[in-house]
């Protein structure tokens, strides 16, 4: 019997794991891509998870106990629901439990050093913080619950168009290689560095497309360019994109593959765990950087940071002397404090709290139309178009003034409340929640039956597990990203078309 050589595998979900756990029924309606035997499973062992701890939560809100009761609500959902979708919602849930509930939390006993990020009201802060994030949750969870069946899982396709989409799918990740060089070498316009990064992140709508189909083939190619995303992160100092394209590429793999619960829960342990040693290793890095001009190579005249194998160098000593712990007051209580400023969002949203209506009144919905016509027109047309990396919302909501070598945003909680005050800012966390997952629905539901669009779902998603955004960034992102994808519909209308299963052929 004569193969194809290039087929899509069905993935077994939680390979490993026997399907009595998690209260795992093998058939029945699912809810939230859960059977009802497992919610109330899952309700069962976040109960118990969050009794101990409700005495530091109890005493600020009881909205907070709830926060921490629906996060651990959402690591039993993430787990369970393995191998049924890709878990960018849980990414965007988690980062914002971080942000919101348990960076502020944790800050309160572990204080900063500067008072600055310190929350002086926590309870007024937690009793609008933590139902913010409860109808986050709501509203990510929303689209899905009455999903009768997985999605984003490509189904078992042999088709005759595979090796045309294979090519296809070469000339889109060399395409975006090339851009991602121009980028790196070149400065552009504003509007043009937009477009070249966007165009950029072809490499990753290929490799997203290999880590479903399960190409081993292709692995170098993926580990590669996460290798060089890390390089240019080093190379700028700046990280962000590098931890949100290595947790959407995650994200595809656990959801496409379907690998077993233990093994994937691990992952996710060492991935959170590693985040307080990467904050340190960053905070010292740029310290570094900054104070670099006496660091030149004598056999040279040019600064030993000049180059590329310079600023790794001396990120890797970096990372090296924090994780064996050889600079001084590493991991102690005032550290650990200043550290959660890097995950702390809280202290934001309570400046808005504070300053909002008493210094500056509500803005009404006006900064979210401001968002829409901003992410409809482009800046020729519209000339009040926000610059991102939240400045003027820093300025106008809390008072803060930011010098351009310090990038800040009070996130779409702070945002939402101060368009509308807390009850319509709570139903306005919830609706941003809402239509991002719906968007996130789509294009799953889209790669459903053409698995070769997979890497679509990280390409359109990349900015929404960002909790420090503002509306404007994240729709603006999207309106860009669905042009970028109208032009490769058209450039290559091959690649989104069903796939055309073929048969067998027998040979005697």
């Amino acid at each position: 019997m004569q193969i194809d050589q290039y087929t899509y595998q069905e993935p077994v979900p939680s390979e490993g794991i026997p399907s009595e756990e998690f209260g795992e029924q093998s058939s029945g309606r699912l809810i939230a891509f859960l059977s009802p035997v497992q919610w109330v499973v899952g309700i069962l062992i976040s109960a118990l998870a969050t009794i101990p701890i409700q005495t530091y939560t109890s005493r600020f809100s009881g909205w907070l106990t709830g926060a921490i009761f629906l996060t651990s609500l959402m690591v039993f959902h993430f787990v369970a629901s393995l191998g049924r979708l890709v878990p960018i919602p849980h990414i965007a849930i988690f980062t914002a439990a971080i942000s919101y509930i348990i960076a502020p939390l944790a800050s309160f006993y572990y204080p900063p050093s500067n008072p600055t990020y310190v929350i002086v009201q926590p309870e007024i802060y937690f009793d609008y913080a933590a139902p913010g994030f409860c109808f986050v949750v709501l509203g990510w969870l929303t689209p899905f619950f009455w999903s009768k069946r997985p999605i984003l899982i490509p189904a078992l396709h042999r088709s005759e168009e595979d090796s045309s989409n294979e090519r296809t799918l070469f000339l889109i990740f060399w395409l975006g290689l090339g851009f991602t060089l121009i980028r790196f070498l070149f400065t552009l316009p504003s509007l043009a560095n937009f477009v070249v990064v966007l165009l950029s992140h072809f490499r990753y709508v290929a490799c997203g497309a290999w880590i479903a189909s399960g190409r081993r083939g292709r692995a170098g190619l993926i580990i590669g360019t996460l290798l060089l995303e890390l390089l240019q992160s080093v190379y700028s100092s700046m990280f962000h994109e590098f931890f949100l394209w290595a947790a959407c590429m995650f994200c595809l793999w656990v959801g496409s593959r379907g690998p077993s619960r233990l093994f994937a829960f691990t992952l996710l342990i060492l991935g959170a765990a590693l985040l307080f040693p990467l904050q340190q290793t960053k905070t010292r890095y740029r310290k570094a950087l900054f104070n670099s001009t006496g660091l030149v190579d004598s056999s040279r005249e040019e600064s030993f940071l000049d180059s590329v194998s310079g600023r790794v160098n001396l990120f890797q000593r970096q990372f090296y002397d924090t994780l064996s712990e050889k600079t001084e007051n590493i991991a102690t209580e005032k550290t650990l404090g200043d550290d959660l400023v890097r995950f702390n969002q809280g202290w934001l949203v309570a400046r808005v709290l504070n300053y909002v209506p008493n210094m500056e009144p509500f803005a009404s919905g006006g900064t979210i139309r401001t968002a829409l016509i901003s992410a409809a027109l482009p800046r020729f047309i519209y000339s009040e178009k926000f610059e991102t990396g939240g400045r003027e919302f820093l300025r106008r909501f809390t008072g803060i003034y930011l010098s351009d070598r310090t990038s800040m945003n009070i996130g779409y909680l702070g945002e939402m409340y101060g368009n509308f005050g807390r009850s319509a800012g709570l139903l306005g966390c919830f609706l941003y929640a809402l239509v991002l997952s719906g968007v996130f629905r789509w294009v799953s539901l889209l790669s459903t039956t053409r698995p070769q669009l997979v890497g679509l779902v990280p390409f359109l998603c990349f900015r929404m597990p960002v909790a420090e955004s503002d509306l404007s960034d994240v729709l603006n992102y999207l309106a860009k990203a669905l042009l970028i994808i109208g032009i490769l519909r058209l450039s290559f209308p091959a690649l989104f078309r069903n796939p055309s299963p073929v048969q067998d052929t027998a040979e005697n």
